[in-house]
Parts: C-alpha cells; sequence; structure tokens
C-alpha cells in the first residue's frame, strides 16, 4: 500500500514530492503510513458487517442465494494549513549569501514539516491533540470495559472484537501504549482529501507581495513581504468507521489495536510477549502491517531479550577482574518482519495516566 511520498511521487506532483522526501526522516510514522486518495474533501469508506452463508448441500437440492453484508460511509476530512510569509528585504540578504538555498523554500519546508508533524500527532491522539481535526488511533482503541483483554486472555476469548490489551502497569503518570496497524481499503488508511486537479497533496497559492508588520505589537510599522498560503485535508478511517459525532459508540474495528498500561514496573514493561499477544489480536489470520511505539518501549523490547556476553583481551597490564561485558540487543526496527516506527517524542508519551 502507498505511502503519501508514494502516492505523490505517482501522481507526478514534484512539489509534494520533494516536500514530503526532504521531511520524512523527521516524520516516520508519517512517512511509513498507508494513506490513499479522495477527489473531494469527503471520504466513502466500506465496512464489511457479515459474510455470506455456507452450507454443504445434497445432489440436486439447489443452493441458497446470499451476501455479504456491508455498511457505506462517509466522513468529511480535517482542514490544516497557514500562511507562510518573509519579509523581502531579509530575504534578498540571506539569498545573496546563501546561493541554492532559497530562504522562501526554507520557510515553505518548515510549514510543510510543521503540519506533518501536527498530522502524526492527529493520528495518534486524535481530538487530544488538535479538536479540530480528525479522531485518531487512540480514540478508536477506548479503554472500556467491553473492549480490554490481558495477557491471560487468549483474544479469540472475544472473538477478537476486544482492541485494548492491558499490560497491568500501576505507576502513575508513567504508562505508554503500543500501537499496531493493519493497512488496506478495507482496514485502516489516512486519507487525502480534495487531491484533483494538479495532483498536488498540498494546495500551495500563489505567493503575492504585502505590507505586513514584523513586530505585531507595533503594527504601523510595516515592510514588504511575500506571503503564499498553504492547505490540505486529511482524514483517518479505520474499517470504515471513524468517530465524528461526539458521544457516538466506538464500533467494533479489527484494524488497530493497543498495548496499553506499559510502564517501567517489573513485569510491566515491554517484552516480546506482550508484542505476540498484540499481534495476533487483530483477527484470525490478519497480521499488523506496522507497530508505533515511544523509544522506551523499543529499549525495554530490546532490554528483554538475551544479553550477549563479550570477553576482552586485556593484555598483561589490564585488570583480569573486569574482562567481561553484557552487551544489550539493539533498539528493535521490525518484529517477526513487521517494521516498527518511533514517532516524535510527543507523539507518544511515556507519562499517561494509568487507564482503569
Amino acid at each position: 500500500m502507498p505511502s503519501a511520498l508514494e502516492i505523490a511521487q505517482g501522481r507526478s506532483a514534484p512539489l509534494s514530492s520533494s516536500l514530503f522526501y526532504s521531511v520524512q526522516t523527521r516524520a516516520p510514522l508519517f512517512s511509513a503510513f498507508d494513506f490513499r486518495t479522495s477527489a473531494t474533501k469527503n471520504f466513502k469508506s466500506l465496512s464489511l458487517i457479515s459474510l455470506p452463508d455456507s452450507a454443504f448441500v445434497d445432489y440436486n437440492e439447489g443452493f441458497t442465494s446470499s451476501n455479504a453484508r456491508f455498511a457505506l460511509r462517509e466522513f468529511q476530512c480535517s482542514l490544516i494549513g497557514g500562511i507562510i510569509q518573509a519579509e523581502n528585504i531579509t530575504m534578498r540578504e540571506w539569498n545573496e549569501s546563501h546561493e541554492g538555498h532559497d530562504w522562501f523554500q526554507i520557510q515553505t519546508e518548515t510549514k510543510i514539516l510543521a503540519d506533518i508533524l501536527n498530522v502524526e500527532r492527529q493520528l495518534i491522539k486524535g481530538t487530544s491533540n488538535d479538536a479540530k481535526g480528525f479522531p485518531g488511533a487512540k480514540e478508536m482503541t477506548p479503554f472500556l470495559s467491553g473492549n480490554t483483554f490481558t495477557m491471560t486472555d487468549a483474544p479469540d476469548d472475544y472473538d477478537f472484537e476486544r482492541s485494548v490489551l492491558n499490560v497491568a502497569g500501576t505507576t502513575a503518570n508513567t504508562a505508554t501504549s503500543v500501537y499496531s496497524f493493519a493497512f488496506g481499503p478495507m482496514q485502516c488508511q489516512g486519507i487525502i482529501g480534495n487531491a484533483g486537479g494538479s495532483g498536488e497533496i498540498f494546495e500551495i497559492g500563489e505567493a503575492r507581495q504585502q505590507f505586513l508588520a514584523p513586530d505585531s505589537s507595533q503594527p504601523t510599522k510595516t515592510s514588504e513581504h511575500t506571503v503564499m498560503q498553504i492547505h490540505g485535508y486529511v482524514g483517518l478511517s479505520v474499517s470504515g468507521h471513524n468517530q465524528q459525532i461526539e458521544g457516538q459508540t466506538v464500533p467494533t474495528q479489527y484494524s488497530v489495536r493497543r498495548a496499553a498500561n506499559i510502564t517501567k514496573d517489573s513485569g510491566k514493561t515491554l517484552t516480546d510477549s506482550v508484542m505476540e499477544k498484540l499481534a495476533t489480536s487483530h483477527e484470525t489470520g490478519v497480521m499488523p502491517s506496522l507497530f508505533a511505539m515511544s523509544a522506551r518501549s523499543g529499549d525495554q523490547l530490546a532490554a528483554s531479550r538475551s544479553h550477549t556476553a563479550v570477553h576482552i583481551n586485556l593484555g598483561g597490564g589490564g585488570d583480569a577482574r573486569n574482562n567481561s561485558a553484557s552487551v544489550t540487543p539493539a533498539r528493535p526496527r521490525e518484529w517477526e518482519g513487521i517494521p516498527i516506527v518511533y514517532p516524535q517524542p510527543n507523539c507518544i508519551g511515556n507519562t499517561d495516566a494509568i487507564e482503569s
């Protein structure tokens, strides 16, 4: 499935491609996330409700007609963007002494980076990051009594309908979550809306000249600026659902899972056992496409694995009592072949409240 960068490249959108490429290492979750486009500001998602009936029959008995049941839903993308402005005298001074590093291009790239980092946070935190944005993965995996399972439960005990694994750490304000996503058109995808016309993912307006106050506290002192607007439409589809209405019941979905209440408490850290339970909780035969976690969780996962003993030959003048060490495995970049990404620190925190 394509990332936003791959979509931009496939649509021959040179501006979006170059901007996404320049910031992709700074926003690893956004860069790795599966996206699709919508020609309008809205997007439609198809959700499977039930499979067709199936039965064996006798010869000459005939077959019963049945169909799969689907629900077609429509949601709205969220608008994100802003104004890029550069004071012309300062911009010319910079460009004259920094050939090949255009000041307005730098301002554009940093604005795109800020928006992409905001989208990355929104994919996880949802409206707790920005109330005007789309709901995120944490909202689609609520910690409710009928939506959690534990390390001693088998995911199929609840027909894979529960989406939160409670690791059960207890130390206040030290919790984090690990997320797993199964990507696909009827599973989990980010949405880039209003992606028609020029093919660019973000719509970038015409650069205009305008007199503005460099210091907003002194509005009568103005100078000429180059000003440009940039905006785009982004959404998230989770198994054909999106919690857009306040108080709406979060539906059963199988494409996003979360391991919650991971702390530093003994036996409540991230281990391969937690990863296995989380990975197998999606649905029979479905494995996640991507894991997202904090750096602390990655370090815990590495520390839970076997350490390598290293013996050092110190020579005649060395200290024979201190000639060995235990080397911790590196922070993993994949689990059983499934990529692990570590988003920006304020995307998945390590100081969340204990959920109950």
